[in-house]
């Protein structure tokens, strides 16, 4: 991780600590995220679940909440979830970098793991 997503994500996650219960949705935006911000859409929710698994394993499942009320899925399966959720490609950013590719999550999921509890 570059220097710049360290910063973000610190920030972020110094914000995310402050901002409410484990286990409760937390609002985020991409005024906080910047240039690092991967969807389309400019705010929403991040929550998670938890699951378990066939082998009795624990399943984190972190999705992300749009204005509209829509729930992406950003980490884990969607077969586990207790909710349907939706894939995030269609309001997932293309890299300016990379045609090819897709922005970075990873900031959206590290502060989704604030938010669980688990």
């Amino acid at each position: 991780m570059n220097w710049k997503k360290y910063v973000v994500v610190c920030g972020l996650l110094l914000t995310v600590g402050c901002l409410g219960e484990p286990g409760q949705p937390i609002s985020i935006s991409q005024e906080q995220f910047g240039d690092d911000w991967p969807l389309t859409v400019p705010r929403g929710k991040l929550d998670c679940m938890f699951t378990g698994n066939f082998h009795a394993e624990s399943v984190e499942v972190i999705y992300f909440i749009a204005p509209d009320g829509k729930e992406y899925l950003l980490k884990g399966s969607p077969m586990r979830s207790e909710k349907i959720l939706l894939p995030i490609d269609p309001i997932h950013k293309p890299d300016p970098t990379n045609p090819r590719a897709k922005k970075n999550l990873d900031v959206l999921i590290e502060a989704g793991f604030q938010v669980c509890p688990y």
